[in-house]
């Protein structure tokens, strides 16, 4: 209602470490206080701010004779991108199970495609989580500063370069392995990797 989609405004501006019960109270216009009369805690909020989250999100509905592996893939793809595309969404959704209609919804559609392919019961639920739990966490570590610019301001291709140096400066009697990826490694292409994954 309101109060997720105040939340989530109030994250879209200044970021998840910025959101606080007395900000949403403030832009909905009522006490701190009013608002507990809704929400039990910071905790409760975020779960209704990931509702808000995946009441926007929309996937592609993959036709009933579509193969199942490229239907997994073009649901991936858009839960990753819909991710990037809302600032901290990956910190929001990351580790909760709020079940919700739409929560639930978004869930049926991975299953589906997961029994579709053949999948018994309890393979296609480990499935299911490592697939979310890949692409939450690629999310995840995609925002990271090495993706970005570092706190003392060096570029992260930079520490990419320095990086790769390390890796070939090790010894090759030991790294053979590491120092034949070094370049692959630190290339900057955490879209590719995502892809391959």
């Amino acid at each position: 209602g309101d109060v997720a989609r105040a939340a989530l405004a109030a994250v879209e501006r200044g970021g998840l470490d910025g959101l606080s019960m007395r900000r949403v109270a403030d832009d909905l216009g009522v006490q701190a206080a009013s608002l507990y009369w809704h929400v039990q805690s910071k905790d409760h909020l975020l779960d209704l701010v990931a509702e808000e989250l995946f009441s926007m999100l929309e996937l592609p509905q993959p036709s009933a004779d579509a193969d199942w592996r490229a239907g997994l893939r073009g649901l991936s793809i858009a839960y990753y991108q819909f991710l990037l595309d809302h600032r901290d969404a990956d910190r929001i959704v990351a580790g909760r199970f709020a079940l919700s209609a739409h929560f639930v919804r978004h869930l049926e559609a991975f299953a589906g495609l997961l029994r579709r392919g053949g999948l018994a019961d309890n393979d296609a639920a480990y499935a299911l989580y490592a697939i979310i739990v890949y692409i939450q966490g690629f999310v995840l570590h995609q925002r990271s500063p090495l993706t970005g610019d570092s706190a003392d301001g060096v570029a992260a291709a930079e520490v990419l370069v320095q990086i790769r140096d390390r890796l070939l400066a090790l010894p090759a009697d030991q790294f053979r392995a590491t120092k034949a990826l070094a370049e692959s490694l630190t290339r900057p292409d955490i879209g590719g990797r995502f892809l391959f994954g």
